[in-house]
């Protein structure tokens, strides 16, 4: 063996090493991110269903928004706005994932819209929640617990 190449696999096995390290803190920063943002998602969806209940039972647009801070508090998410408009409540939430990192989230609620030539039995009961990337999901008897 020269002299001159005398060290170089340690060389090497410390680049290899240093970029593994690097490769494992980016996977876990993307995990984290990953976490916080269906939290801020599942927050947005809770506090979205709750307060269009809350609107639909009082008709007050202020409880129903209070019950949102609420619910997103106690599920350790940031309320950034709550919104009602007509019997849709729209929510924006956000959760920080590390630092200088934020997830964010919005959920929006309300009644289920009728199928076309549909003209309702009145009984009501069906929420709708919509994600920020526009899927919809209908959830039959939503029932929210009380916060003590």
């Amino acid at each position: 063996m020269m002299r001159a190449e005398r060290g170089s696999g340690t060389v090497l096995g410390l680049a290899v090493i240093a970029v593994a390290i690097i490769l494992t803190m980016t996977v876990a920063s993307l995990a984290r991110v990953t976490a916080a943002r269906g939290s801020a998602q599942t927050g947005a969806d809770l506090a979205a269903l709750a307060a269009a209940e809350r609107l639909h039972a009082t008709g007050s647009p202020g409880a129903a928004c209070e019950l949102a801070a609420r619910v997103t508090g106690a599920h350790e998410v940031r309320l950034e706005s709550c919104a009602v408009q007509g019997q849709v409540v729209q929510v924006h939430t956000s959760r920080s994932a590390g630092p200088g990192l934020t997830a964010r989230a919005t959920a929006r609620a309300g009644p289920a819209p009728l199928p076309a030539g549909h003209r309702g039995s009145g009984a009501g009961g069906d929420e709708e929640v919509e994600h920020g990337d526009g899927a919809g999901l209908v959830q039959r008897g939503v029932a929210v617990a009380a916060l003590g």
